[in-house]
């Protein structure tokens, strides 16, 4: 019984392979503004690409995702005590990240980043999004 609620419900951690991705992005953009632009105009945005990462990071963080029944998830997130219900409209599995699509507006689209996970739980995310 454990086994099968273990391949229904992933709790998630924050990732460092995202943190990192998105550090090595802002990198390869200040070496871009450096060629074309002046150090104190590269400097400057350095600081905004600086500030608006940690914005990014500091925004409402998924703790767990569990499936009540064929389509219908459960979503938790960090700073919130309660579970919001939500449908799933896709998987798609990308390598080193599974991006999951939901239907309607309210909630945004969810990147779950392989370090996120034990490697249990990433294979079976992964088996996961090849069923559907």
């Amino acid at each position: 019984m454990a086994e099968s609620t273990q391949h229904q419900q992933y709790e998630l951690k924050p990732s460092r392979i995202a943190l990192g991705f998105q550090l090595l992005c802002l990198a390869f953009m200040f070496i871009l503004w450096l060629k074309i632009l002046n150090i104190w105009l590269s400097l400057l945005l350095l600081l905004l690409g600086s500030i608006s990462l940690k914005c990014l990071r500091n925004r409402q963080q998924v703790k767990s995702l569990a499936q009540l029944d064929l389509a219908e998830w459960v979503i938790q997130y960090t700073d919130l005590h309660k579970v919001q219900h939500v449908q799933i409209k896709q998987m798609i599995d990308h390598g080193f990240y599974v991006v999951v699509y939901f239907n309607g507006k309210k909630h945004s689209n969810l990147i779950i980043w392989q370090d996120q996970m034990s490697t249990l739980a990433w294979k079976s995310l992964k088996s996961r999004t090849k069923l559907q």
